[in-house]
């Protein structure tokens, strides 16, 4: 039931399921797979949380402010960090997390972030 409703919400012209017995399934695989926070944003995004379950809305909501705390913690840190590599002339590419979420899932909140991966020169080092 997971695929057709994340189908569903990449292609908008299929319907999200209309059984409300559904989403208790799919709410458990959501949160197994921690897909909470962007299952949330796209839905808001699209303007299709009202066609879900309230208590499936509300589990959503919940999870996606604790990955939105989250992540702005690790956005906070990894500006610092960034800061200080460049004060110190030391070249630095930030990989996946937080600017990943940004560029492909238009917000820093919309995708789990557990660390901060930074590539530096092995000179550097």
């Amino acid at each position: 039931m997971l695929i057709e409703f994340i189908q569903s919400l990449y292609d908008q012209s299929r319907p999200l399921p209309e059984n409300q017995d559904d989403y208790t399934s799919i709410l458990e695989d959501i949160e197994y797979f921690h897909l909470s926070a962007t299952v949330y944003s796209l839905l808001k995004q699209q303007g299709r949380m009202e066609q879900t379950p309230t208590y499936f809305q509300n589990q959503l909501k919940t999870e996606y402010q604790a990955v939105l705390y989250n992540n702005l913690y690790i956005k906070n840190q990894l500006k610092l960090i960034l800061d200080t590599f460049e004060t110190n002339g030391i070249s630095a590419i930030p990989l996946k997390g937080i600017m990943f979420a940004e560029t492909y899932f238009g917000h820093f909140s919309a995708r789990r972030t557990t660390d901060i991966d930074i590539l530096i020169c092995k000179e550097d080092m």
